[in-house]
């Protein structure tokens, strides 16, 4: 188990990623990058990239700027992106998607 750096609740990898069989069947809910100290931290993907809130404007848009710290709020960000922004990138537009399945992941994992 590891601890979110974005809310601190614990991450399973075991549970959040799957790297067995071919490379395309490989899947992971969960983000990481090295820390300052040289260590490695993670987070759930569904918490979505801090800067591309910050790109449409925030409060203004869509409620929070920065990671979303609920679910309803990653939900409400990814649907912005996939359904009202016409300007959004493809990559977006992939991560975004991605949102969504984690929240849909995290809503049933321990269902």
């Amino acid at each position: 188990m590891v601890n979110c750096y974005v809310c601190q609740g614990e991450i399973d990898l075991e549970k959040y990623e799957n790297n067995e069989g071919p490379r395309e069947e490989h899947w992971s809910y969960v983000c990481h990058r090295e820390d300052k100290d040289g260590s490695i931290v993670y987070r759930h993907l569904w918490h979505g990239v801090p800067g591309i809130t910050r790109a449409v404007g925030g409060m203004d848009s869509i409620g929070f700027i920065g990671y979303a710290q609920t679910l309803a709020d990653a939900t409400k960000r990814a649907l912005y992106y996939l359904q009202d922004n016409p300007y959004a990138a493809p990559e977006v537009l992939a991560g975004e998607q991605m949102v969504l399945k984690a929240v849909n992941f995290e809503e049933n994992v321990n269902a």
